[in-house]
């Protein structure tokens, strides 16, 4: 079992890290004393640090800590080693671990069905224990490739928001720490990671995102693309929430009594109004997703495009 050093908090950059991810946790409401996490790791760099820290931060706060580890197997032995890896931390830090080894599944919108299947196990866990939050690892740089890959895809100003610190039940303490700082960290804390090597393979299109067109980017462009583009999307973020509110400071409208609106009042909203509406009228029938730009996809005379 692999030893977890102890004795580097006093690393004058262990402490800033860990300061500036409290001030982030105390500016968006994450957390309080006594709460219980359950902590996704998958045995990369981003989660493993962020154990670390609910590991230090524990001791301050009297958290309550389980890990949730997903084994898909579509790594084969590599998939394995970065379950050992994750259950000897766990019993080096005292803390259980709950894994689960879903059965392999069809190779169609792959992404979407494991993160589906991760997410699904997180909070079914949450529930079962009574616990309050589930802390997800997403950073800073995951923040700017997602951007990147929903532009291309074609989306508006909901899809192009920065991800959330916290939404419902889920929080993301290093959303404003970029990767290089996690390496730093864990180098300084002296704790091993495994690399997914599919996180360099470029038939996944965020991966061409993160290893050639972001170098691209920094390289003939702006040296500090990641942070004017999480910039953006924090800006984007805000400018949404506004509209959030002041649509839903307007007057509701009225149902019929299937349930449905009336099409004579949906056609006098303005456009953006009106896209907003359904997004919020669909987004109960979704299973906890949020609707996509086809659900909402309208031309100027109202009418949904096929």
């Amino acid at each position: 079992m692999e030893e977890v050093v102890f004795n580097t908090v006093s690393s004058p950059f262990v402490r800033r890290f860990l300061k500036r991810l409290q001030n982030t946790a105390v500016k968006n409401n994450l957390w309080k004393d006594k709460d219980r996490f359950i902590v996704a790791v998958s045995g990369g760099p981003d989660s493993l640090c962020l154990l670390d820290v609910f590991f230090l931060l524990s001791q301050k706060h009297g958290f309550t800590i389980e890990i949730a580890h997903v084994n898909y197997g579509l790594r084969g032995k590599d998939s394995d080693q970065d379950e050992k890896l994750v259950k000897d931390r766990a019993k080096a830090y005292g803390f259980p671990i709950s894994i689960l080894r879903p059965q392999k599944t069809s190779a169609n919108n792959l992404e979407e069905k494991l993160r589906d299947i991760r997410y699904r196990f997180f909070e079914d866990l949450r529930m079962k224990k009574m616990f309050d939050h589930i802390a997800i690892a997403h950073n800073e740089d995951d923040q700017v490739e997602t951007f990147f890959l929903r532009l291309f895809r074609g989306s508006g100003l909901s899809g192009l928001q920065a991800m959330h610190p916290k939404r419902d039940h889920i929080i993301r303490p290093l959303l404003q720490t970029n990767r290089k700082d996690i390496l730093q960290y864990l180098g300084e804390r002296g704790l091993s990671y495994r690399i997914d090597q599919s996180n360099s393979d470029t038939k996944f299109f965020r991966n061409r995102i993160r290893t050639e067109l972001l170098p691209f980017l920094k390289k003939n462009y702006q040296p500090k693309i990641e942070k004017r583009i999480a910039a953006t999307a924090e800006l984007l973020a805000e400018d949404y929430r506004f509209i959030e509110a002041a649509c839903k400071e307007k007057k509701q409208l009225k149902k019929n009594k299937d349930g449905s609106f009336s099409r004579s009042q949906l056609i006098l909203l303005p456009l953006a109004e009106l896209r907003y509406v359904l997004r919020d009228a669909i987004r109960p029938f979704l299973d906890g997703k949020n609707p996509d730009r086809k659900s909402t996809r309208l031309n100027s005379s109202h009418e949904w495009i096929s």
